[in-house]
């Protein structure tokens, strides 16, 4: 038993990805701060994308919670948050054009850890802090439910996680049961009825937003003045599309830990050799590093260029949202009754 959280984390964050508008757009990978939304104001449901620090807080309060309800089963739980939660990463501590001027688009320098590129080159990679060990190997819990008889460890776990195992009782209700599934479900409980009720719905508003005359002129204009610098951009071009092809041909150059083992002789490894296997670093020849320089050059230059531009995330989420509000506005206006109906079972 690795963690006793595992499975809880995943549908965390399922249930943000499903009941967010998006804070990332084409001009950027840096976070942009989602506005509020009429339709999740109209229905008293938060569906903005929380602060790294906001999200501890919040994971802290529903552990505390859930070691209460566990005591009152009779259990032991210290509460534990992953080291995942609250991680700041270079989105969220950097400016758009901070990011931008070291992260470009955040694809080519998000590719292979800063670990493995080392510093010699300049080559960015991604921090190491946020992936390095296992996240959840210091859950104080495993201890616990190692130290309890074997016929008190499925009560335990029934009392933490509902009937059936805890993959199973997300997969049957979309949350864990049990004490997790008691804490969860008062958190995100609404948000998950908001996405299933209405989500379609939302999801087309903002395609229609996406689509409207003046998001289109503002990519267009974007646009534009990248190819007056003599860059090729479209503010609805998929750019991980335009690297990717180029990044695997620079991972067929890389030599990984693994490509020592036949499939066979991997899981002969077991558990903790794998993650031996799997925590060496790589093997990045000059090849490859000089192919990946030139790579992150080119996608750090285009986003210097369509940040001055000015396709910033901040200013495409400004004329983005302005045309989203007034949908959603006209949404409600003529939803009215359905919205309510679910407000007053909800």
């Amino acid at each position: 038993m690795k963690s006793l959280i595992g499975v809880f984390v995943i549908v965390v964050a399922l249930v943000a990805a499903a009941c967010s508008s998006g804070g990332e757009t084409a001009e950027s990978g840096a976070q942009v701060d989602n506005a509020s939304s009429p339709v999740a104001d109209y229905l008293g449901v938060d569906i903005t994308s929380e602060s790294p620090s906001e999200a501890l807080v919040a994971e802290e309060d529903r552990q505390s919670r859930i070691a209460e309800c566990m005591s009152d089963a009779g259990f032991d739980y210290i509460p534990f948050v992953p080291s995942t939660v609250g991680f700041i990463g270079p989105q969220d501590s950097l400016s758009e054009i901070e990011f931008a001027s070291t992260y470009g688009f955040g694809i080519t320098t998000q590719w292979f850890s800063q670990t493995d590129l080392g510093i010699e080159d300049d080559l960015v990679g991604y921090d190491d802090s946020l992936f390095g060990g296992d996240p959840f190997g210091a859950d104080p819990n495993v201890a616990i439910v190692e130290a309890l008889p074997a016929s008190d460890r499925a009560e335990y776990e029934a009392s933490l996680f509902g009937e059936g195992t805890e993959t199973e009782s997300v997969a049957a209700s979309g949350l864990p049961g049990g004490c997790q599934g008691e804490v969860y479900s008062e958190s995100f409980n609404t948000s998950v009825a908001v996405a299933q009720a209405f989500g379609a719905d939302l999801v087309a508003l903002e395609e229609q937003a996406l689509n409207d005359p003046s998001v289109i002129e503002f990519g267009e204009e974007v646009a534009s003045c990248v190819a007056e610098n003599g860059l090729a951009y479209s503010a609805t071009e998929n750019l991980n599309q335009r690297w990717e092809p180029k990044l695997y041909e620079v991972e067929g150059l890389v030599g990984y830990p693994t490509d020592d083992y036949t499939a066979e002789e991997f899981d002969a490894l077991g558990e903790d050799g794998q993650l031996e296997v799997l925590q060496a670093p790589l093997d990045i020849p000059d090849e490859a590093r000089k192919k990946l320089a030139a790579l992150q050059a080119e996608e750090i230059e285009l986003a210097m260029i369509v940040h001055e531009c000015g396709g910033s995330p901040s200013a495409f989420q400004k004329v983005f949202r302005r045309v989203a509000t007034e949908l959603e506005k006209q949404y409600i206006e003529d939803n009215k009754v359905r919205l309510d109906e679910f407000k007053q079972g909800n």
